[in-house]
Order: C-alpha cells, then sequence, then structure tokens
C-alpha cells in the first residue's frame, strides 16, 4: 500500500527518538522456520516494548494487530519504526544482555461443541410467583409513580429526577403498560400498548426466558411494568433522546426513590411506533430486565455487573430474536469505521463519558457474539448467575483468559469476510417460534472470522469494509498512533521500494499492556487503486440510475488487477456517529458506470455516483472488491470537502 495513504488514516506521523531497551526477534532463530502465509503469530512484548526483523525480498506484506489491554479510560501512544538489518546470523543477546523474544503460532482456542440450547437452557415460565390478596389488591392500581433521570447531573441527586406519573394504558397476562400522564393516548401511534403487551408477553419473554433467565417481580403486583413517556425524547436537558431504557437500581432494595423505583419497570419512549424496530427495541431492553433480576434475585448478593457485558448480553439476544439490524447497524458500522478508539471493557459508560457510544455498543456485540461462536450456547446463560463480573465472568464463562479472548477475537474481527459467507441462517419473520433459540449463531466460519455477520458485506445500507486498515511504508516516516485500553489498531506493513531484512520496533507508553499479533499476508498483491472527487454537472451518460438522482455527483475512477471484480462502493459522510451513507452493490454500479479500459494489466473504471450526501462535503469512500480465488480486498479513501475539477489522486 502507497505510503502516502497513511496520512488518511487519522494517524499522525512522527520521527520518535527511540532509544534502548528493545527487544529482538529474528526469524531464522524463532524455531518455527518460515511464517505461512495468513497465520497469526504472538509477538512476545516486554515492557510495553518489541522488536521483530522481517523479510522484505520478494514483496512481503504483514498485517500488524496492535492491540492494548490497559485502561480503556486512557489514550495510549503507539509508536513504529524501522531500520535496515544485516540479513545475517544475529546475536542471542543484544548490547544490553537483553535476551530475544519470541514468536509463536496463536493456537485455535478450546471450544465446546456447538450446542442449540435445549438441554443447557431449562425451560423458565414467565408467569410471576403467586402473590397474597395484599399484593393482588396493589396490582389492581389504575396509576403508579414513577421516577426518571432528566439532567446531566449526577445520578446520585434526587434534584435530577423528574416524578412521573403513569395510568394504565394496556394490560395483559404477565404486562401492564402504563402512559406518562403528560400525553393522552391519542398521542400515541395506534395500537401502541397493546402491541407492547403482545410482543412481549408472545415472543420476547419467552425467547429471552429460553435463552438467558427469568425476569423478577420486584414489587410482588404480578405484572411486568412498561412506562410510556416523552420524557425519554428530552433527556440531559434536552440533548438526548433515548427508544429505552432499564436501570439496574430499579431492582435493589438498596435504593430508595427517585435514586431507584424499587420495581420491575421498562421506559418507552412515546414517540415509537409498532413494527420490527419496536420488537428489536423490546428484546435488548427486556434481556437487561432479566440481567438485573437474575442478579438480584433473592438468596444472591452478586456484584452488579459491568455496563459493557450487560449490553454486550442484551444485542446478543437481540441478534438471536433476529427481527431487524436497526439497532445494531450503525454501532457495528462505527466500530470498524475507528477500532482503536473504541474500548471494549468499560465497567461504567457514563462516568467514562462513553455513554450511548455507538462503537463501543458495536464492539461488544462482536465480541460477545464470537465468544458465543466460539464456546457454545450455554455462554449467555452463565453469565448473569455469576458470582463474579466483568472480565472475571467471561473469563470463567469461556475457560479462557481475556488476553487470550481479545487477541482471537482482533483476529476474528479482521478475518471475517475476506471470503464471503454462504447464505445466512433464517432470521425470525414467519419462521418465527416460541421456543426459538440462538436462531442466527453457529460454529465459527470457515474463514476464521464471525458466523453472525459479514463484515466485509453489506448490512442493512451500511457497506462494510472490515476494520480499517492503517498502510505504512516502512521506507518512509514511523508510524505513530493512539489506542484507546481494550482496544485494537490494524497497521498493513510494506516495503514499496526497497527488499532486505528490516527490523521492525514497537513502543508504547507505559501501561499500554501491549498486545501484538502478525499476519504475513500474500506476497506481491496489488491494491485497489481509488481516486474521487465531486462533479457538480449532472452527466446523462451515466444510465437511467443517475438520471432518478438530483444534484451533484461523486466522479470515482478504480483501477484494480485483472480478475478483480468490484462488489460494492460505500459513500459516507465523513463525521457524526450516524453518518449519511449510500451503498452502491454491483447491479447499481453497472448503471453507474461511464468509462472503462485496460492499462497495464488492470481494469480502469469510471464511475458517477449519485450520493445523497451534501455537494463538496467531506466524504469517505470504501471500496471492495473479490478477486479469481474468492478473497475479498478493501480500500478506504477520504475525499476532501472542497469540489474539485477533476478526480485527483488521494
Amino acid at each position: 500500500m502507497p505510503g502516502a495513504r497513511a496520512a488518511r488514516f487519522a494517524l499522525s506521523l512522527v520521527v520518535p527518538a527511540l532509544v534502548g531497551g528493545w527487544w529482538l526477534l529474528r526469524l531464522e532463530d524463532s524455531g518455527s522456520g518460515p511464517l505461512e502465509v495468513d497465520a497469526a503469530y504472538a509477538v512476545e512484548v516486554t515492557a510495553d516494548r518489541a522488536r521483530v526483523a522481517l523479510p522484505f525480498e520478494a514483496g512481503e506484506r504483514y498485517l500488524l494487530v496492535v492491540g492494548s489491554l490497559g485502561d480503556a479510560e486512557r489514550r495510549y501512544r503507539v509508536r513504529l519504526s524501522a531500520e535496515f538489518t544485516a540479513a545475517r546470523p544475529l546475536p542471542a543477546r543484544d548490547d544490553g544482555g537483553i535476551g530475544n523474544s519470541q514468536l509463536r503460532p496463536v493456537e485455535p482456542l478450546r471450544r465446546t461443541a456447538f450446542d442449540r440450547g435445549r438441554a443447557a437452557f431449562a425451560a423458565h415460565d414467565v408467569a410471576s410467583p403467586a402473590r397474597s390478596a395484599g399484593d393482588a389488591a396493589a396490582a389492581q392500581a389504575t396509576e403508579r409513580t414513577f421516577f426518571i433521570h432528566v439532567t446531566e447531573g449526577p445520578l446520585d441527586d434526587p434534584r435530577h429526577y423528574a416524578r412521573v406519573i403513569g395510568r394504565t394504558l394496556a394490560e395483559g397476562r404477565h404486562v401492564r403498560v402504563y402512559l406518562d400522564t403528560q400525553l393522552s393516548p391519542r398521542h400515541l401511534s395506534g395500537g401502541l400498548g397493546e402491541e407492547i403487551v403482545r410482543v412481549l408477553e408472545e415472543r420476547v419473554m419467552p425467547v429471552v426466558a429460553r435463552n438467558v433467565g427469568a425476569w423478577r417481580d420486584v414489587d410482588g403486583d404480578g405484572r411486568f411494568s412498561v412506562l410510556i413517556s416523552p420524557w425519554l425524547g428530552r433527556l440531559q436537558g434536552g440533548r438526548t433522546s433515548l427508544g429505552g431504557f432499564v436501570r439496574g437500581s430499579d431492582f435493589r432494595e438498596e435504593f430508595h426513590p427517585p435514586l431507584g423505583c424499587r420495581t420491575d419497570v421498562l421506559y418507552l419512549n412515546a414517540n415509537l411506533r409498532p413494527g420490527p424496530h419496536l420488537e428489536t427495541l423490546l428484546a435488548h431492553e427486556f434481556t437487561h430486565v432479566v440481567c438485573f433480576s437474575e442478579r438480584t434475585r433473592s438468596g444472591r448478593a452478586l456484584p452488579a455487573e459491568d455496563d459493557w457485558l450487560n449490553e454486550a448480553i442484551a444485542h446478543a439476544i437481540e441478534h438471536v430474536y433476529g427481527e431487524s439490524w436497526s439497532n445494531l447497524d450503525h454501532r457495528i458500522h462505527e466500530f470498524l469505521n475507528d477500532p482503536a478508539q473504541y474500548p471494549l471493557v468499560v465497567p461504567d459508560y457514563y462516568t467514562a463519558g462513553l455513554w450511548r457510544n455507538h462503537g463501543c455498543r458495536g464492539g461488544t456485540f462482536l465480541f460477545l457474539t464470537w465468544c458465543v461462536e466460539q464456546f457454545g450456547a450455554d455462554v449467555l446463560r452463565r453469565l448473569p448467575r455469576s458470582p463474579v463480573s466483568g472480565v472475571r465472568n467471561v473469563e470463567a464463562a469461556t475457560g479462557h483468559s481475556m488476553d487470550e479472548l481479545f487477541r482471537h477475537w482482533c483476529l476474528a474481527v479482521y478475518r471475517s469476510g475476506l471470503t464471503p459467507p454462504g447464505p445466512p441462517l433464517a432470521r425470525g419473520g414467519a419462521s418465527f417460534a416460541s421456543d426459538i433459540d440462538l436462531v442466527g449463531y453457529q460454529s465459527q466460519s470457515a474463514d476464521g472470522g464471525l458466523a453472525a455477520v459479514d463484515l466485509r458485506g453489506r448490512l442493512t445500507s451500511y457497506g462494510l469494509a472490515g476494520p480499517r486498515v492503517a498502510g505504512w511504508d516502512i521506507n518512509e516516516a514511523p508510524l505513530s498512533l493512539d489506542i484507546r485500553g481494550t482496544a485494537a489498531a490494524y497497521i498493513e506493513i510494506t516495503a514499496d521500494s526497497g527488499g532486505g531484512l528490516r527490523r521492525i520496533q514497537v513502543e508504547a507508553d507505559d501501561g499500554t499492556n501491549l498486545q501484538l499479533t502478525l499476519i504475513p499476508l500474500p506476497a506481491n498483491e496489488r491494491p485497489i487503486e481509488c481516486m474521487a472527487a465531486w462533479s457538480l454537472a449532472r452527466d446523462s451518460s451515466a444510465g437511467s440510475y443517475l438520471d432518478r438522482r438530483d444534484g451533484a455527483t461523486l466522479a470515482v475512477s478504480i483501477s484494480a488487477p485483472e480478475g478483480l471484480a468490484i462488489e460494492r462502493i460505500a459513500v459516507e459522510t465523513a463525521g457524526g456517529a450516524r453518518r449519511a451513507v449510500d451503498c452502491f452493490d454491483a447491479e447499481s454500479l453497472l448503471l453507474c458506470r461511464q468509462a472503462e479500459h485496460a492499462a497495464g494489466g488492470d481494469r480502469c473504471e469510471t464511475f458517477g455516483l449519485p450520493t445523497t450526501a451534501q455537494p463538496g462535503s467531506a466524504l469517505l469512500l470504501k471500496v471492495v472488491g473479490r478477486d479469481a480465488n474468492g478473497r475479498r480486498h478493501c480500500v478506504w479513501t477520504d475525499v476532501p470537502a472542497a469540489p474539485r475539477s477533476g478526480p485527483e489522486r488521494l
């Protein structure tokens, strides 16, 4: 990959003064012989530093996964540099008396047989236990008082809570829906209350009971409460709108109103409508209800679960439910766009300033989904009942240390979709049954990635291109990047001019808890080249597809080796949590093609793409192609905000 591309990846290039204390790895001394292409090798790291000698004589390329197992609330600087080294036996010890580090193949983790879950997951009755006459009388109340935290103030300050009166809107055998008295039923989408009752009782509750556990009737009224309130559209002083949430403090006896309502309750936004997104949201939030219930059930004194794992479990069941990607697609997309900036292990999202962080949530889903694919369905059942929480909980459920899990997961994220998957399993819809368990989960995919989602395919309106990979030509400047704790960056290392043996040096800030994994890539692969610029004049020669759109178009020129077919081009605005996106698959690209010719063994194509983005705005392009062997290749290109007179190499 040309070195000039490195500047496009939000990574600053600096020339650090790297001093002493380096560890050395020489391939000839690794004891494993030549490195196998596409195999993964763990690089030994000492004191957050490492050094590895790599040959580049025959156009060799390498992917280096640079991970951190440090504090998720910190950013760590990692510096990479390279120098020539003699292609001769190197001393076993350097001048500082420090022994050489080791390079070892990454061995597969022990895996349990895949279990659809019927034996491991004993069925749970979703009904609440029988109640006394006093409880039954309380259950007839048509109004209840709830409290919602509505400002940006501390969660433990009662002054930042609003008192809400809810009046019964709809009721079923297990569920009672209340409406905030600020509203009348005519303000809601038609039949919303009845639909919430139906979806929860007939569909969501059985699925969550089978795969996670049972809900706890905290207040003893014989019903699970749902409060619909417009407050959810103006939280944090009006800056935040949520579709729904569940609050752990409501399930714990030690919290008194308004800090906790001492009731089993789910809060929903009054702007919701019946449909797939509502069902997905209910599946996600009711999973939180069950997780809080399992950890506060009578006779247990389990520690509160970490936020990241709570969200991971809820997103995993949301996927099990299989009705819609609407609560996950943008989160997976955001995580892949910059994986180094989205930490995995965040015990408290609110205090870490990562509440509602889409990239973090996308990462948690991918991690726990991968764990379920690796270790079986029972993982989801074990987590809410464990006497430990967070990282220790995951380690106990899988039987592996977090550093092992993190390394293998990072590799799975990279490998997912390198080879297009087969047809997906059926999800939800007409095939839905109340005894559904773990729909969409299966054992590890053939390419070593995730089976649940193709990370180089299309996900709803989003075109995915795997985790963003930064290119580093070692003949140019050293590379410097920032990584959050429990996050990883992906670096493709090349030497576009000149071969020989190069010594790659990696140094990170103290406390990074650096983890390095090396993958030799197929040598001498020519990458896809992409040029793009705004074209303010419409061009009818682009065909009828373009004629249906108004405004400016994006002129895109792509050069790719013969035999490599372009599968997809995704165009999206270059900022914001929910980016404006356009995804052009092979069929629509045919309609947008303006020119095609061959040059020097490459096929060059020009497209006029009718993007919905504001003309002249900064854009990000992702191009995915597939070669004759079925391997996918991806390239990322930034398009500057200022319009240009014609395509310009970026």
